[in-house]
């Protein structure tokens, strides 16, 4: 088990982001409603893009940047960053309890993207223990990466009533390989 790390300025690229957040408003990125599973409510949009593939302007460079931070932290778990997950939160949708991986110890990389965001609308990132109660609690900060234990159950709420903006994110997903390359996740 690792700590949960908070990284801020992580691209320091505010021109990028700027650019990202705009192609995801004005439908440069496919997106579609999602949910948690088949009895929960509707919670988010989602990108509908192929999250294999890394080569969108922002998720590559933060691909390359994270997967250095991945191989160096987590080289002896044999586990590789497989895919990326778009999550956009309008006011009043927070996201449902999930977890991203079946297997404890390996890291979600999540990526605040919203630009000019301020404290008072909300948005924070929630992980929780195994009773579902809330154990760490991460404010939303544009350029602010947070990386935790996949297989903790987690949830991003939405933006209060104050905020304007959509609550964007963009996360990382890590899965196990066996001696052989073969997926095992």
């Amino acid at each position: 088990m690792f700590k949960t790390t908070v990284i801020d300025n992580f691209l320091n690229d505010k021109g990028l982001l700027e650019e990202f957040f705009n192609n995801i408003l004005h439908g440069g990125m496919k997106l579609s409603f999602t949910n948690a599973g088949a009895n929960s409510k509707t919670d988010s949009f989602t990108s509908k893009e192929d999250e294999s593939n890394f080569f969108f302007p922002c998720i590559y460079d933060l691909y390359r940047k994270i997967n250095l931070i991945h191989e160096e932290n987590f080289k002896k778990t044999n586990s590789y960053i497989y895919r990326w997950h778009l999550n956009v939160h309008p006011t009043g949708y927070d996201g449902d309890f999930h977890v991203d991986s079946t297997t404890n110890g390996l890291p979600t990389y999540l990526y605040f993207v919203t630009p000019n965001w301020e404290p008072t609308f909300g948005g924070e990132f929630i992980i929780y223990d195994d009773n579902n109660l809330a154990q760490e609690v991460v404010s939303f900060v544009t350029d602010r990466l947070v990386i935790f234990n996949g297989a903790r159950p987690h949830r991003g709420l939405a933006p209060t009533r104050l905020s304007t903006l959509l609550r964007t994110s963009l996360a990382f997903q890590t899965k196990l390989i066996d001696k052989k390359g073969v997926d095992n996740d």
